[in-house]
């Protein structure tokens, strides 16, 4: 017994150890699979022809080792914008000392970083773990460096004759000896200038920068313009003089100073149409102050900005302006124009407007004088005027508010269309002698007021009267004198009456 006990350990023993021998073999197998096999990448480093080209390249995955890889599959990882493409993506397995080949396509554009780097990642399972093997290619531009770069750098501000602008020459001297940069005096659009920029030297592989200044003299044509810079570079190397021209451009945006902002403060689109709305504005202004009386018209024509009324006479008016200076200056404000310019066209413009204005009120003075109502007006000199525009003393009457206070009046003209306001005033009270001329009078007027109402019949019969016959404003419940109402302050139209009586 004790004999069966001790072989019944020895091959317990013995079959623990062959157990541990596989295991082992196996754990070195596996081990042999994960770390012997290859990635590598042909041609490296790969070279393109310049930064916006394409290049391929071959990826080569060996399977040195003695186990069946599975599922291997490529991917390409790179920080410096470089576009990969592999012409295979789906896994496969690989057999011992086989070989899977990619094909590897790749695209640099300007904005890619060279030298660069792709680094290829090749994954498999082997005894069901996951492996990754990796292989790097360097990708570098074959074309041969710039010796020397030039840029014009900086967004200039707008231009104008008070307010320079500037951008900055920047100069890279990518050799080993001293470069010598100058800048011709540039020939550019009427009205732009650059004040000359000397001569600097920039030292070997290193960058130098120089401001250049943008300013205007004189008249410019408004709007974006292109500069235009020429740059010489020269060099000695090993004796031997060279050189590089370069022709950089920028685009600026020139005007007139002041221009901006007041077309923006007037509302006004171009400054070709500014004499005509100069014009318009001018008179609008002595309008409203009253000058010659003008205001008291009804209906005048409406002349804001927003209206047909406004802009057919101030672009009219620009047009003639803009020939008129052109025959008297010379300078043509359609091609150009300068801050000088602008100040005759403001000034003339001004002096334009107050002539036409006291012109038209000159004009027609007298024909104002006698048919236009003002709030100054006697109660007999409102009947005139009445007469003289051939109206009747039977008269609308209208209610409004005049300091919260509801009261009436008489419309003492016609309403015209589009038309906003309206003279009115109160009844017209008439005290009479008792004198035997004054009660003739009396009796001719009472015959007119019940018969025709003509108001020019009862103007002469109140003429001829005189001192006979006192006539006043009924100002209780009504206004005091005449007055010009606007139309959207009537509160309610009532029946005729008679103004007078």
């Amino acid at each position: 017994m004790k004999s069966d006990s001790g072989t019944g350990c020895a091959i317990s023993i013995s079959a623990l150890l062959v157990r541990s021998t596989v295991l082992a073999g196996s754990c070195v197998l596996a081990a042999s699979a994960a770390q012997a096999q290859s990635l590598a990448v042909q041609p490296s480093p790969l070279s393109v022809a310049s930064a916006d080209s394409k290049a391929e390249a071959v990826v080569v995955f060996e399977n040195t080792g003695a186990l069946n890889l599975k599922g291997v599959s490529i991917a390409a990882l790179n920080s410096d914008g470089i576009t990969v493409v592999l012409d295979r993506q789906k896994p496969t397995d690989c057999a011992p000392k086989c070989q899977i080949v990619w094909k590897a396509s790749m695209t640099t554009s300007s904005s890619v970083h060279l030298p660069g780097t792709v680094v290829f990642d090749a994954s498999y399972t082997s005894a069901k773990v996951l492996h990754h093997v990796y292989a790097s290619l360097a990708v570098k531009s074959d074309a041969p460096p710039k010796l020397v770069e030039v840029t014009l750098d900086g967004t200039p501000d707008p231009v104008s004759e008070q307010r320079p602008s500037a951008v900055y020459l920047m100069v890279t001297n990518n050799l080993d000896v001293p470069v010598t940069v100058s800048v011709p005096r540039p020939s550019l659009f009427a009205g732009l200038e650059i004040p000359d920029i000397q001569p600097f030297p920039v030292i070997p592989h290193s960058m130098a920068a120089r401001r250049v200044i943008l300013q205007t003299a004189g008249r410019v044509t408004p709007g974006v313009q292109p500069v235009a810079l020429d740059v010489d570079v020269t060099w000695i190397r090993d004796g031997q003089a060279d050189e590089r021209h370069f022709v950089l451009t920028k685009p600026v945006t020139v005007g007139v100073f002041f221009e901006s902002d007041l077309l923006k403060l007037l509302s006004i689109p171009s400054f070709l149409v500014l004499p005509g709305c100069l014009v318009i504005f001018t008179m609008q202004l002595m309008l409203s102050l009253g000058i010659m009386g003008l205001k008291n018209q009804s209906n005048l024509p409406d002349l804001s900005v927003t209206t047909p009324g406004f802009w057919i006479p101030s672009i009219t008016l620009s047009w003639i302006f803009v020939w008129v200076y052109y025959k008297l200056t010379g300078v043509d404000c359609l091609l150009s124009y300068g801050v000088d310019d602008m100040r005759n066209i403001w000034v003339a413009s001004i002096l334009l407007g107050a002539l036409i204005f006291l012109g038209i009120g000159w004009g027609n003075r007298e024909w104002r004088k006698e048919h236009v109502p003002t709030a100054m007006d006697t109660p007999l000199e409102t009947l005139s005027k009445m007469a003289k525009r051939g109206l009747t003393v039977e008269r609308p009457t209208v209610k409004f508010k005049m300091d919260n206070v509801e009261v009436t009046a008489f419309v003492i003209e016609k309403i015209r269309e589009d038309q906003t306001i309206v003279w009115v005033a109160a009844h017209i009270a008439i005290d009479w002698q008792q004198t035997a001329e004054a009660l003739e009078s009396k009796r001719q007027f009472d015959l007119i007021i019940n018969g025709n109402r003509d108001a020019a019949a009862l103007v002469a019969i109140l003429h001829a009267a005189g001192d006979k016959a006192t006539l006043t404003f009924e100002s209780n419940g009504s206004v005091p004198n005449p007055y010009h109402l606007k139309l959207d302050a009537i509160t309610r139209y009532t029946p005729n009456g008679l103004i007078i009586g």
